[in-house]
């Protein structure tokens, strides 16, 4: 017995058996009917022929039959692989939402510690710009114009709006800005290790 494992054959080959079939049966049926009367008429050799054709017609007719059944049993396997194909798609579309949601979250855990952080320096230079002028009014010095028109925290909001393209500084950095409106005390700035 030979327990060799056949590869299954697709409901289309199957079909295309059954229609070769149909075709043969066909021919064989008029092959039968134009030896039938000569059959009944004594001919021997026309009987002896349409004996022939009718077992013929009888193993096409077992043979499709046994392809029909082979045909639904191809077409079930077919639905069943396409079936888990497409399972195995959603899944795959199904995997890539939640690992997207996971570094989504992640994004948004970085976002947050960033807003943080970015309220926190803003505070602080806030405050900057409020000691800068008390400092500045006790040492009887006028600030620039330009220093009280560029201020931090407004400044922020603006930069962050920039990060998408929107804004009146769009081109510009909040660094480069606030450097710009008190350049006239960074130049008396000493540098580091100078002092």
């Amino acid at each position: 017995m030979n327990d060799k494992k056949h590869t299954p054959v697709s409901s289309d080959h199957i079909a295309e058996q059954i229609d070769a079939i149909a075709i043969t049966l066909s021919r064989l049926e008029r092959e039968a009917t134009k030896l039938s009367l000569a059959a009944v008429s004594g001919d021997e050799k026309a009987a002896q022929r349409l004996s022939e054709i009718n077992a013929d017609i009888e193993r096409a007719q077992s043979d499709r039959t046994i392809l029909q059944r082979a045909e639904k049993a191809a077409l079930q396997i077919e639905l069943a692989a396409d079936n888990r194909a497409e399972e195995e798609r959603r899944q795959r579309h199904y995997m890539n939402a939640v690992n997207t949601a996971v570094e989504l979250v992640g994004r948004a855990e970085r976002l947050q510690a960033v807003i943080e952080e970015f309220g926190q320096i803003v505070a602080a230079m806030t405050a900057n710009e409020r000691l800068i002028s008390s400092e500045m009014r006790l040492a009887k010095k006028e600030i620039h114009p330009r220093a009280g028109q560029f201020r931090a925290q407004p400044m922020a909001f603006i930069a962050v709006e920039n990060v998408f393209g929107k804004g009146d500084f769009a081109n510009e950095s909040i660094a480069q800005i606030i450097r710009d409106a008190w350049t006239l005390l960074l130049e008396d700035a000493q540098p580091k290790g100078d002092e």
